[in-house]
């Protein structure tokens, strides 16, 4: 885990080599009201754009393991860490990461997720687990 304060340029080549990383921005004295986790690829915070990213009213906490992140949020900040809505870099609790349109959003064709809700999984589960028990009987006919 790395910490860049009042260091752009470190900060963009650490998130320039660690593209599958993790960024958390937070105020300089960082609290638990704003502990914004990104893909180290998002737009909102390495953007050519800007040249503030570690010099302002915030710093960049980076690692390529979320678990170091979610144990720094909570043991040393005392909060937890909230994902952004452009990236979708994790949920707020588990350990694995959110894939766009897996997650109940938009699908890659622009139409509603076929895996996005709890309960498209359980019809889904319940239709295969059909299928299974009609597989089997045939099985016992055949016998």
């Amino acid at each position: 885990m790395t910490t860049f304060v009042d260091d752009d340029p470190g900060y963009l080549e650490w998130a320039a080599a660690h593209p599958d990383g993790y960024v958390v921005n937070c105020g300089r004295t960082p609290g638990p009201d704003y502990l914004k986790l990104h893909r180290a690829s998002c737009n909102f915070i390495r953007s050519s754009k800007r040249s503030n990213w570690t010099t302002g009213d915030y710093i960049k906490v980076c690692s390529v393991d979320l678990g170091d992140l979610r144990r720094w949020a909570s043991g040393e900040v005392g909060g937890d860490l909230q994902p952004c809505q452009s990236c979708s870099p994790a949920p707020v609790k588990g350990n694995l990461p959110i894939k766009k349109g897996v997650r109940g959003g938009t699908g890659t064709g622009g139409g509603p997720s076929r895996l996005g809700t709890t309960k498209n999984v359980v019809e889904f589960l319940a239709a295969l687990m059909a299928v299974i028990g009609g597989i089997v009987a045939f099985i016992q006919w055949l016998k």
